[in-house]
């Protein structure tokens, strides 16, 4: 069995830690469906072709039924436009932030959040499997930006949103920013992958930017692929 040179792609970390910039380095052409604020600035560095689409969100007071109507219909388009752009069968398709997808998942599924059930939960998994299986099913890559959050009870970070990515994806990956007084050092951890479990561990790149606010030229995904498909 020929493996596909391509990655499902889990990419999680704080604002502003390089998750985007990352994600803008995999296979062109690149569709990016922007569902975060202040993508803006990032995306128009990208030096590849890009294809954006801008998911608009409304307002979330209401009763449970009015918000159930509002974010079902902004939860179709999302799925329309993942399958829209997953026919393209090449290139890179982003989403930004999958965390926040899951929340657009879960109330267009429950309106107001609060007193759901666990086995509710099973309409609004069933949604996101299906945009995993459909995904599975290209030879594109995936990548999935997540949030980073502190569990409640350790105080330590941990991916916010659907428990189940690891468990869909090929590889993670946590980035980091650590600043000094000559500026920002960007890397990226392997937390997972499935292909060679022996890169757990293994630092994309680390090292100065180029100028003030860039990212450096050696934190690319074009590296992992290399990585792990050679």
């Amino acid at each position: 069995m020929i493996v596909p040179r391509r990655l499902i792609c889990s990419i999680e970390g704080k604002d502003k830690t390089g998750k985007s910039h990352l994600a803008m380095t995999a296979p062109e052409p690149i569709m990016y469906i922007d569902l975060d604020v202040g993508t803006e600035g990032v995306l128009s560095k990208c030096r590849k072709e890009l294809l954006r689409y801008e998911v608009e969100q409304p307002g979330r007071l209401g009763s449970n039924k009015e918000l159930m109507e509002r974010f079902g219909d902004v939860w179709s388009d999302i799925q329309a436009q993942i399958n829209l752009a997953l026919d393209m069968g090449e290139g890179t398709l982003v989403i930004d932030t999958f965390t926040e997808a899951y929340d657009l998942c879960r109330l267009a599924h429950f309106g107001k959040l609060s007193q759901v059930q666990p086995h509710d939960y099973v309409k609004a998994y069933a949604d996101l499997r299906e945009i995993m299986r459909v995904a599975s099913s290209t030879k594109m890559n995936i990548i999935l930006l997540h949030k980073l959050g502190k569990e409640f009870n350790t105080g330590e970070l941990e991916m916010k949103g659907w428990n189940d990515v690891p468990f869909q994806v090929h590889a993670t990956l946590r980035t980091c920013r650590e600043d000094s007084d000559t500026g920002p050092t960007f890397s990226a951890e392997v937390r997972s992958c499935r292909h060679k479990p022996e890169l757990m561990g293994r630092v994309l790149a680390q090292g100065m930017a180029q100028g003030p606010r860039e990212i450096p030229f050696s934190l690319d995904f074009e590296m992992l692929l290399g990585l792990v498909h050679g």
